[in-house]
């Protein structure tokens, strides 16, 4: 994820260039087994039935994966007008394309969201809270380094003015609301 500022304009985007180049590669090798077993081979009449099968199998798994790979990991653009009072979310795929346009009136603000991974450790992704409740995912990919998505988060925030109440300006309220002759 990277972050660019602008005048009255934030946006956060991120382009998983990795996984692409993985789909990519997965998608190409896959696609040379298949077109091999297919009779693409100069050794074709030398192959057995279950090395030729073996062949395509691998190479349908392959392509497949290699598609789940690059459908997995859209990218993502997430940006912040402040003269418009809007933010709006893009979401590109492989299949498929989506954009949503909030008003600042119906964002609450960005947060860090919690799940597990296969290991049951913590991962954390990007979210977007609306005012009404609901709760849209940013992040693409989710990462491991939780400081690094609060950054974002606590940035953006900022940015709409719309900062969430921190552990320090709770302590200092506390402290101003006592009575200066209880000390």
């Amino acid at each position: 994820m990277k972050i660019s500022e602008q005048d009255d304009v934030m946006v956060i985007s991120q382009a998983p260039g990795l996984m692409w180049l993985l789909g990519g590669f997965f998608i190409i090798v896959s696609s040379l087994f298949i077109y091999g077993a297919s009779g693409g081979y100069s050794n074709i009449s030398e192959m057995s039935f279950f090395a030729r099968t073996t062949h395509l199998v691998l190479g349908f798994a392959g392509v497949s994966a290699g598609i789940f790979a690059l459908h997995s990991a859209p990218y993502v653009r997430l940006r912040i007008d402040r003269r418009d009072q809007a933010v709006s979310l893009k979401k590109h795929s492989i299949f498929s394309r989506h954009t949503a346009v909030f008003a600042f009136d119906d964002v609450s603000g960005l947060r860090v969201g919690e799940d597990r991974d296969s290991d049951g450790d913590p991962i954390w992704a990007l979210v977007l809270e609306l005012a009404d409740g609901n709760e849209i995912e940013v992040s693409s990919l989710k990462s491991p380094d939780e400081q690094f998505k609060r950054d974002f988060a606590f940035r953006a925030n900022g940015f709409m003015h719309k900062e969430l109440p921190s552990a320090v300006n709770a302590v200092e309220k506390d402290l101003n609301d006592e009575d200066p002759h209880s000390r």
